[in-house]
């Protein structure tokens, strides 16, 4: 399945160039809702002394400055940002409706690829067709919106638990024997669950186009493909090749690239993992499919 997914992949890599140019226009309007939300907080803190402090801060540190004297330092201006800030009503409601904004409005915009996203892979895997996204986004709008909201309610409390989880072991810096382990041990966390996450949504989306069930019904039915039939290990396994694989390949390109390769990574990965998604559906539906023009897989119904 994995191998299948990458073999696509290759096969629908010009549908990079859409997704980037629909994420490069999320993000300037999830970020022009953001400034505007934080306008109060942005205006309070200009009018502050903090601007100086951080600069002269930092001057400190480039012109021979201890880097016991900048910690303590940082700490006070910290100390003063939460005390002169966060305290102002208007600064902190600000910054609560900017985090909705970005939780609730960001996802739901970034989101919207994904339904179009995976009906013109479905076309691609069941007729060899090649539609375009910009068309299948507008002719299906409605119909991903109404999906995004719907899975946004699963997505949103996973998400949440996995942060939780990410947070607590965080404290564990503080217990002197696992101290160094930490970073260690948050990673396995994060490689052990992202995957799961992955595969409970997985199969969501090809439920409702091309087992063409109805919204809920169709979370079910992918649920019961993704984890059922004695498989699910099978299927955790590509999922979590495909985490590894990503998160390593982000890290790289955020080093070396100094996060230019970022741009290209996050609409590659998000093709891949909806095609992945599409693959494990056909593949445990007995579903025939095309990889390319002159490869077609035929897969048996798994009883």
């Amino acid at each position: 399945m994995f191998k299948n997914a990458v073999k696509i992949l290759l096969s629908r890599f010009h549908q990079v160039w859409s997704l980037l140019l629909y994420y490069i226009v999320a993000v300037t309007v999830v970020s022009a809702l953001g400034v505007t939300v934080l306008m109060p907080a942005i205006t309070r803190l200009l009018e502050s002394s903090i601007p100086a402090e951080t600069v002269a801060l930092f001057d400190s540190l480039l012109n021979g400055g201890s880097i016991q004297e900048f910690v303590k330092g940082l700490s006070a201006l910290t100390s003063h940002i939460a005390g002169d800030l966060l305290t102002q009503p208007s600064v902190f409601g600000s910054l609560w409706i900017f985090v909705l904004v970005i939780i609730i409005v960001g996802r739901f915009i970034f989101g919207m690829v994904e339904y179009p996203t995976a009906v013109a892979i479905d076309g691609h895997m069941s007729e060899n067709a090649s539609y375009s996204f910009t068309g299948k986004f507008l002719l299906h709008s409605g119909r991903s919106s109404v999906y995004q909201l719907a899975k946004m309610l699963f997505s949103i409390p996973t998400d949440a638990v996995i942060l939780f989880g990410l947070y607590g072991l965080s404290f564990l810096w503080f217990v002197a024997p696992l101290k160094f382990f930490t970073p260690l041990i948050m990673v396995a966390f994060f490689l052990f669950v992202m995957p799961l996450r992955y595969q409970l949504f997985s199969c969501w989306a090809p439920a409702l186009i091309s087992g063409q069930k109805k919204l809920f019904p169709a979370f079910a039915s992918g649920a019961k493909i993704a984890f059922g039939k004695g498989l699910g290990l099978k299927i955790y396994s590509c999922y979590f090749v495909g985490v590894f694989l990503a998160s390593a390949l982000a890290v790289f390109l955020g080093v070396f690239t100094l996060g230019a390769g970022l741009f290209i990574f996050i609409p590659v990965s998000v093709l891949f993992f909806n095609i992945l998604n599409n693959v494990v559906y056909y593949s445990y539906s007995g579903k025939r499919y095309y990889v390319d023009a002159e490869t077609i897989i035929n897969t048996p119904v798994i009883e």
